[in-house]
């Protein structure tokens, strides 16, 4: 008894993680996704995520593809993490509507640099020229990334609208 009760306390953390990203059983991707409640109107949570976007990317004009503010639309090409080895990408779909936004990060794939070869997140990168343990933290650091990202959006869009004196 003592051990299975052992044994959850030390399962149930890892459950946890397990369900911060799922595999989506269409695409079969990694895919971050949740649809959020929150006060405010389209036009208003629109404008947030846009300046959300424009505050943690540099380049928001090279980041944003699509930006449709009537139908609540944003697409984005997101750079995740950086390393000596390569960069991590990922896209982001958020949708928006009066009081919630939906957000759909999903298609992380590891960039190369010089002897390093590129692979997506799902996929094998035995081939990559990387150690497994390399890999295993670039995926670590990504993930860590991505949550650290969706929980900064997050709070943007629920922070209050702030009116400008000016």
């Amino acid at each position: 008894m003592k051990r299975l009760i052992l044994s959850l306390f030390l399962i149930a953390p890892l459950m946890g993680l397990a369900q911060e990203s799922q595999i989506d059983s269409l695409t079969n991707k990694i895919t971050y996704t949740e649809v959020v409640k929150t006060p405010g109107t389209k036009v208003q949570l629109f404008d947030k995520a846009m300046e959300w976007l424009a505050t943690s990317f540099k380049l928001v004009n090279d980041v944003v593809q699509i930006k449709d503010k009537e139908a609540g639309k944003i697409v984005a090409s997101l750079l995740v993490y950086s390393c000596e080895e390569g960069r991590v990408y990922a896209n982001i779909i958020i949708l928006i509507k009066d009081d919630k936004f939906k957000y759909t990060i999903t298609d992380l794939v590891f960039n190369g640099k010089g002897n390093f070869r590129s692979w997506q997140f799902e996929a094998d990168p035995a081939k990559a020229n990387i150690t497994k343990r390399g890999v295993r933290n670039i995926k670590d650091n990504a993930f860590l990334r991505v949550q650290n990202l969706i929980q900064s959006l997050k709070s943007k869009m629920s922070s209050p609208n702030s009116v400008s004196e000016f």
